[in-house]
């Protein structure tokens, strides 16, 4: 088991721009990706122009409920490295916002290496990504936490390190936040 550093966004992040944006965080941060492909396993060579193409590439869409038929578009793909691998998920709907997900899953071992990188990297990827929430925790904590729902209904947990946007902050009031005695390390970022 490791580590989750998971970011929602409601803005479309299937296009070039995110892409070379996670990517170029990526390297920054020397996640080295070794192999890449549009689902499991990952198991082309990975280059920046066969990634940012995969990362864009577009499905027929998703299952939608209200009108009980697929709609829209969607996308992802996988990567790995060294002791890590990440997906992306994301979903253009025609007429609403839908939630689009990133996770980067590290080794205990990866993290131990780079924890004092970490909350940057959150930080960075966050603000990249134009997330609307995001967390890190180790997998046990997340398993812990779970219940059956989407962000949509209800908020994960509360981990290690969290991320509430002010669309987040609005709706559940700020003092709430900030008054409740976590014992872990919160972020607000707000703009």
């Amino acid at each position: 088991m490791g580590i989750l550093i998971t970011i929602y966004s409601t803005n479309h992040i299937g296009t070039e721009e995110y892409a070379g944006r996670f990517l170029r965080l990526m390297e920054e941060y020397r996640f080295e990706i070794e192999k890449i492909n549009l689902s499991e396993p990952a198991n082309e060579t990975y280059s920046l122009i066969k990634a940012k193409n995969m990362w864009v590439t577009e499905e027929p869409g998703l299952y939608d409920s209200d009108s009980d038929k697929m709609i829209g578009k969607s996308g992802g793909m996988y990567g790995k490295g060294k002791g890590f691998w990440y997906q992306v998920h994301w979903w253009k709907h025609p007429s609403k916002k839908t939630l689009n997900y990133l996770t980067v899953y590290l080794s205990k071992k990866v993290f131990k290496q780079k924890t004092r990188e970490i909350f940057l990297f959150f930080t960075e990827l966050v603000e990249n990504m134009d997330a609307t929430y995001g967390y890190v925790t180790n997998e046990e904590s997340r398993n812990r936490q779970h219940v059956t729902g989407t962000l949509r209904e209800r908020l994960p947990g509360v981990f290690w390190l969290n991320y509430f946007s002010p669309l987040f902050v609005d709706y559940l009031g700020k003092n709430s936040i900030s008054e409740f005695s976590w014992k872990i390390k919160m972020v607000l970022l707000l703009n």
